[in-house]
């Protein structure tokens, strides 16, 4: 049976391309071994060319893509959209809004840090969170430095939100800056697979962790860590994920980051089995011949 994998683009792999397209290759030689034949697309043109061909063949669809024109021809083809394991279409372009991602978290009583959106500068007057805080573009994924800024008084965040509005970016997400142990878990929903550990300077992306400071040791409880997770993953159709979340002085936890498909540098070889794993599932649950 064809499985269809969809690459990342690299735009939207900064300094993570090497990691990305290894989680994505080792996934395919999981379903290679299974006996399945992957191919790899990285393009609309390229879909739209396999579709046009039928999908009789195609038991399911697989995809890293944070491109959106690829992601809405996924979501508006029903054939296509039926195939794909295992993040949502719907869910990747949701995660790629803040804003989406905090109501997400409040529907489903997911602890965060407090938090608001700015959209013009008059706002940044108003503002009151504490600092510092975290300045974020809120529609689309980070993919420069720029993007994540934290921000010690107000007026640091007049510069940091003039520079966004020079970038044409004027939705801006502030949430306050947690204290504590700074965590990154990765999980699978649905497969008992999950993994949290402190943050490692060595699989970072813009190198913010070190805002954190040295972990002190605070108590964590991984099994509620992993169950509001797996619940947040529900919620945005997003079952292989990961994400950054803090660990205060009394083991209260507080998720700050949540993403589709992170790289699992850290534990690639045992996601890469639990998703491939779910893919082939997903073909035998819908019946796909």
């Amino acid at each position: 049976m064809d499985i269809i994998g969809i690459r990342r683009s690299a735009i939207d792999s900064p300094n993570m391309g090497d990691a990305d397209t290894a989680i994505f290759e080792t996934v395919a030689h999981e379903l290679e071994q299974m006996g399945h034949s992957v191919v790899r697309l990285s393009s609309v043109a390229e879909i739209h060319a396999v579709a046009a061909q039928g999908l009789d063949r195609v038991g399911a669809i697989y995809t890293m893509t944070r491109d959106e024109d690829i992601l809405n021809a996924i979501a508006s083809d029903a054939a296509l959209d039926q195939r794909l394991y295992a993040n949502s279409a719907r869910g990747i372009m949701a995660s790629s809004s803040r804003t989406a991602v905090d109501e997400a978290m409040q529907l489903c009583g997911v602890p965060a840090a407090r938090s608001v959106v700015l959209v013009c500068a008059a706002d940044v007057e108003t503002l009151t969170l504490r600092f510092p805080l975290w300045m974020k573009r809120c529609q689309g994924h980070s993919q420069v430095h720029d993007d994540v800024v934290l921000a010690r008084d107000h007026d640091e965040a007049r510069r940091v939100y003039a520079r966004f509005a020079g970038r044409d970016i004027t939705q801006v997400h502030c949430s306050e800056h947690v204290v504590g142990d700074l965590i990154k878990f990765y999980g699978v929903a649905g497969t008992g697979f999950f993994d949290c550990d402190v943050a490692d300077a060595a699989h970072s992306k813009f190198g913010l962790e070190a805002v954190n400071g040295p972990a002190r040791g605070y108590p964590l409880d991984a099994a509620a860590l992993h169950a509001c997770a797996d619940r947040l993953a529900d919620r945005l159709g997003l079952p292989v994920y990961g994400g950054d979340c803090v660990v205060r002085a009394d083991g209260s936890v507080c998720i700050i980051d949540f993403n589709d498909w992170p790289s699992f540098s850290r534990c690639r070889t045992a996601a890469a089995t639990a998703i491939a794993q779910c893919i082939a599932d997903h073909i035998v649950n819908n019946n796909i011949k």
